[in-house]
């Protein structure tokens, strides 16, 4: 495999993870990526613990009631859950403060094994990271529904895979 080739394979990794931590995640995660070098091992390695981290919160069965208003497993939202214009409850405020405490530890981690990986892309990553914040800011402070921010935590991983597309294609400046 070229260096292209591989950095484009370690860099849709990298994403992978990255989107996994826009609460509300994707997956998006390719089959059959680079085992045999070891940046590739380490972007292998470091998706797969983004994954089991995002699922160990996304299978807590304390978390059923916000799942069914935005998804936690990596899945888009549906079309129920773009729509839903219910504002968090009190209850739910408090269980978005605790998913965020879990999700801020899964960040940490993955930045950190993907900043050896694809250095460039991780600006973005961290703006996209504070964007979605923002938007459970508002969730938190209940001023928007949950409808409004599946979609704009949707609208931030598509800038982001635009962003990262775009370095990939090095239009980085």
């Amino acid at each position: 495999m070229g260096s292209g080739a591989l950095r484009a394979r370690l860099g849709a990794l990298f994403l992978a993870a990255i989107f996994q931590f826009l609460t509300g995640c994707q997956s998006m995660a390719p089959r059959g990526a680079c085992l045999s070098c070891a940046n590739g091992v380490l972007s292998v390695n470091a998706t797969h613990e983004a994954y089991a981290c995002m699922g160990r919160i996304a299978a807590n069965p304390r978390y059923a009631k916000v799942a069914s208003h935005q998804p936690l497993d990596g899945s888009e939202p549906t079309a129920a859950q773009l729509a839903d214009a219910a504002i968090p409850t009190v209850d739910e405020v408090q269980l978005l403060a605790d998913i965020r405490k879990e999700v801020a530890a899964c960040r940490e981690a993955t930045i950190a094994s993907y900043a050896q990986i694809l250095p460039e892309v991780v600006p973005a990553a961290l703006q996209a990271y504070r964007d979605s914040d923002r938007v459970m800011d508002e969730l938190m402070q209940r001023k928007i529904g949950w409808g409004e921010g599946n979609k704009r935590r949707l609208a931030i991983r598509q800038g982001l895979a635009a962003e990262a597309a775009r370095i990939q294609a090095g239009g980085a400046n």
